[in-house]
């Protein structure tokens, strides 16, 4: 899955992906990782499919 950070959790939030299904999930937009809110979207979408973020 390639995606940015808000993209994925809208299509996990309409059950119309299963991130438990995914091996590898790349994150668009990089460069915003360093907005607090972006990367507070990344840690939800992270905590809630059970993943370990770093």
């Amino acid at each position: 899955m390639v995606g940015t950070p808000g993209r994925i959790q809208n299509l996990a939030d309409d059950h119309k992906l299963k991130m438990s299904d995914l091996q590898t999930v790349i994150i668009d937009e990089a460069d915003d990782l360093l907005d607090g809110e972006t990367l507070d979207t990344v840690r939800i979408l992270c905590n809630r499919h059970r993943r370990k973020c770093n």
